[in-house]
């Protein structure tokens, strides 16, 4: 199965959810320009340095309030400040508030940044290699994350594809999740994928 370009990812969620975004929600990959003075202060405060292909997608659509089927970006505001906010250290740490490395037994791998969510998984960028990985942090680690994707593109073209072919009911749909897993480069034999397609 050839994975739909992103041009036609982005076409099909445009009539699927054709006046469906609102203030609070986007289920479409609207265009959005985010300066790129706030990507190079993320960058600076997180020492992290973002691959060109996920800066391009993030400074050109609006994430911050974005959510693709069941996996979301951002907490509805500037979505660079939702990955500072993903990424750092809480200024008062409040227990339970543990960040996603368990910032009480280390640092934040310099490598990784917390860059979407689902339920139950987290979704990480790794800024060296491109790759998006995810663990699920109620049974796993950052450690065990593995990846689902090889690049922040055919991330979100497997996500757009997953949202535009899942049913309406709550059914797993396997053969579409493989397909999904194949075509994106993931790491087989993870529920990631299944779960996308709920």
């Amino acid at each position: 199965m050839p994975l739909p370009t992103l041009s036609a990812v982005i076409n099909e969620l445009d009539k699927k959810y054709a006046g469906s975004n609102t203030s609070s929600g986007v289920y479409t990959l609207t265009p959005f320009q985010t300066p790129l003075a706030n990507v190079s202060e993320t960058e600076s405060r997180l020492g992290v340095t973002f691959p060109h292909t996920f800066v391009k997608l993030t400074t050109s659509y609006q994430f911050g309030k974005l959510s693709l089927g069941v996996i979301y970006f951002g907490d509805s505001g500037p979505y660079y400040q939702y990955l500072l906010t993903a990424n750092q250290e809480p200024v008062e740490p409040i227990w339970p508030m543990i960040t996603w490395w368990d910032s009480r037994n280390g640092v934040r791998p310099h490598h990784l940044t917390e860059i979407a969510f689902t339920d139950p998984h987290q979704i990480l960028l790794n800024v060296e290699s491109g790759e998006v990985l995810a663990y699920d942090p109620a049974v796993e680690s950052w450690e065990d994350s593995y990846k689902v994707a090889n690049d922040f593109e055919l991330f979100i073209r497997g996500a757009g594809y997953a949202d535009l072919r899942r049913g309406n009911d709550d059914d797993v749909d396997e053969e579409l999740a493989a397909e999904i897993e194949e075509v994106v480069g993931a790491e087989p034999g993870h529920y990631f994928w299944s779960n996308a397609t709920i």
